[in-house]
């Protein structure tokens, strides 16, 4: 049965852009190559430079897993060369979402209220700030006034973007909808939503307050993000680790790394169950955020200890 909505003017079309991108925003929006972590934050196991992994099991046909980032203003989104091979090779495709236009409706009921309250939530002088940087992203007045401030805050981790911009996701979604390829998605909009609704009204503030005082660097950090994704160094990419960094108050840091460590977590355990049905069946393309990849605690050591076989893909040197 059909069932309507109201929307304000402009909200589906901004949240069906942010819909593609919402997966990066939880693995890779934020980065300082300049600033390191603790010691206690460096990973102990290097992961290889590479953007595409190979994953085996001896049942079934090769997959290949594809890390995304989120694509500042003044870049194109331009895959590499190894890649093309994989996508087009494969018979499924997917993302961490769906990104059809009913899941991005979905999205935008979930994502604001019937009434334009954040800026009483926020306070007036918050509120005129936090209303800039979200423009900047792509979301007028009119969406950004209705936002519940977790999804104002979850909505920030994104950078500045480009009009003409068009996520990896989006890519990789449109490249399956014009070959007619089954597609699939390996987490609910809920499971992706989850995490930032479980994140406190006081917290919230917090971090709202981190990404105003911050932005500048925030954003120069995404455009170093970019740099390291070029350069296939994944290990750069540590996204809330650096945020908890560059922009909390060290009383802040403890909680906030609790957050992200179960969020890492949790969804590791997710994808990993996810997973069986499209590596079970092989030749399977599927896209991850960068850092969700990496590290002893990261995506491609929990496949390896669920007895899959990933090794990292190169480009074939030029003949």
């Amino acid at each position: 049965m059909p069932f309507r909505i109201s929307l304000p003017e402009g909200l589906l079309d901004m949240f069906a852009r942010f819909h593609s991108a919402a997966a990066a925003l939880f693995c890779s929006s934020l980065l300082l190559l300049g600033c390191s972590a603790s010691n206690a934050e460096k990973k102990a196991e290097t992961t290889p430079k590479a953007v595409l992994w190979k994953i085996e099991k001896a049942s079934a046909a090769p997959s290949w897993v594809l890390a995304t980032v989120q694509t500042p203003d003044g870049h194109n989104v331009e895959f590499k060369p190894e890649v093309e091979p994989a996508l087009l090779g494969s018979k499924y495709i997917g993302t961490e979402f769906f990104s059809d236009m009913q899941s991005s409706i979905e999205l935008a009921q979930a994502m604001v209220s019937k009434e334009a309250t954040l800026e009483k939530q926020l306070g007036a002088e918050r509120y005129a700030k936090v209303s800039v940087l979200l423009a900047s992203r792509g979301y007028p007045a009119a969406v950004s006034a209705k936002l519940h401030p977790w999804a104002a805050t979850m909505l920030l981790f994104s950078p500045s973007a480009g009009k003409e911009n068009v996520p990896m996701d989006e890519y990789v979604f449109q490249y399956a909808t014009e070959t007619n390829k089954p597609y699939f998605a390996l987490e609910t909009i809920e499971q992706q939503l989850n995490p930032f609704k479980s994140i406190s009204p006081e917290r919230q503030l917090i971090l709202i307050d981190a990404f105003i005082e911050h932005h500048t660097a925030l954003e120069n950090a995404h455009k170093k993000n970019m740099a390291a994704y070029i350069a296939s160094d994944l290990n750069q990419i540590d996204p809330y680790a650096q945020f908890e960094t560059i922009a909390l108050a060290k009383a802040e840091q403890a909680w906030f790394k609790e957050w992200r460590t179960n969020l890492k977590a949790n969804r590791n355990k997710v994808l990993v169950e996810r997973l069986k049905t499209p590596l079970g069946k092989g030749e399977s393309f599927f896209t991850i955020g960068a850092a969700q990849l990496t590290g002893e605690d990261g995506l491609l050591n929990s496949l390896r200890a669920a007895g899959y076989t990933v090794n990292p893909v190169k480009a074939e040197a030029k003949k």
